[in-house]
């Protein structure tokens, strides 16, 4: 909870970000214990533009979605929250989330 209350201000985010711990956060998803608040985490970095850029990279859209798809309870309406943020100004992330429900 306490990297919930960092990723409020920019700052911190940005350090976040540069420390490549985007990556660690999605591996975290898979621990229902956690999800909820990895989730809360990457809402925080996807309230700005290098966030955003991270978690795409990161192909975060792939593992929420995925995480949808396998109806995991602890985090299923969870990963719907950060989806929209994501989108803002990403054509890619239309595409991704299109590719992943056909599939």
């Amino acid at each position: 909870m306490a990297l919930c209350h960092l990723t409020l201000v920019q700052s911190n985010r940005a350090k976040i970000i540069k420390l490549g711990a985007v990556g660690t956060l999605l591996g975290l998803l898979k621990d229902p214990a956690v999800a909820v608040q990895v989730v809360l985490v990457m809402v925080n970095l996807a309230a700005c533009t290098e966030g955003r850029s991270a978690l795409l990279v990161a192909n975060a859209v792939e593992c929420l979605v995925g995480m949808l798809r396998i109806g995991n309870e602890s985090g299923s309406m969870e990963c719907l929250v950060p989806e929209p943020s994501l989108s803002v100004g990403r054509e890619r992330w239309g595409r991704l989330v299109w590719r992943r429900r056909s599939e």
